[in-house]
């Protein structure tokens, strides 16, 4: 199964090392801002459980594409 992954917490970091540490089939994932636009406020929200993935993706060779609105 092809799994491409999205979250941006401290517990997808888990989510995404523990599929990994199973051997899945990560074809890509998504990243996010830690400050992001949502409907109720104009100058965003701050995600204060925040993680990125990023260098976890390029040190196993996952394609890392930005999440943009």
């Amino acid at each position: 199964m092809k799994i491409f992954f999205m979250g941006a917490t401290k517990f997808s970091v888990r989510c995404l090392k523990a599929l990994l540490e199973c051997e899945q089939e990560i074809v890509g994932c998504a990243l996010t801002d830690e400050v992001f636009k949502i409907s109720y406020n104009e100058k965003g929200v701050k995600n204060c459980n925040y993680a990125s993935f990023a260098d976890l993706a390029k040190e196993h060779n996952i394609a890392a594409i930005p999440y943009e609105r």
